[in-house]
């Protein structure tokens, strides 16, 4: 699977069972594209990472070794390989054990120091667009009221760019990071 990410990263799965392949769909579907060789960001599924005991331990979840670093999350370890200084090229190792959750967090983890060696930032906001011209981001700490404000800004006609996170430019142009609205108890109360 290639998720090429406004032709800004592309990012490409390799050996992913068919939930990862469904559970990664899902979040972030609308980023597939079949016609892409080249990728930013290279991630492997494998049995099991091999050479763990050539790594250094840091602390009880984190070892490194030779520019590669090596996490335990979710019930498996992930090992990142930064090819450069920049991390501009990555590899990823991911234990098949390791939770699609954490599959997803290391992607977006890793988007947030790719984009900027871009031109671009991932931003933990919402954001809506009104007449395809003026978008209105909201940021804040969790529970701070961007999805309250977006789903209010959609009730009154705008288009939604997304919620969680948006990517930004330079001349401060929105592009949309589309992964499924959470709504959580406290915004059922309001909204």
């Amino acid at each position: 699977m290639i998720l090429n990410i406004h032709n800004i990263v592309s990012i490409r799965l390799n050996n992913e069972s068919p939930f990862i392949r469904a559970f990664i769909g899902d979040e972030l579907g609308y980023f597939i594209d079949s016609d892409s060789n080249l990728a930013d960001m290279d991630i492997f599924f494998v049995k099991r990472i091999e050479n763990l005991e050539d790594f250094t331990d840091i602390s009880d979840s984190l070892k490194y070794f030779k520019n590669t670093i090596c996490c335990k999350y979710g019930g498996g370890y992930i090992s990142i390989k930064c090819f450069d200084d920049n991390c501009s090229k990555v590899e990823l190792y991911i234990e098949e054990s390791v939770d699609s959750f954490w599959v997803l967090y290391v992607i977006e983890k890793l988007l947030m120091i790719i984009l900027p060696m871009k031109g671009f930032l991932i931003m933990h906001a919402s954001a809506s667009v009104r007449n395809n011209m003026e978008a209105t981001m909201y940021t804040g700490f969790k529970a701070s009221g961007k999805t309250e404000n977006v789903l209010k800004d959609v009730d009154n006609g705008c288009e939604f760019i997304g919620d969680e996170f948006i990517i930004v430019d330079q001349n401060a142009n929105c592009y949309c990071y589309p992964r499924r609205v959470n709504i959580h108890k406290f915004n059922t109360n309001r909204y």
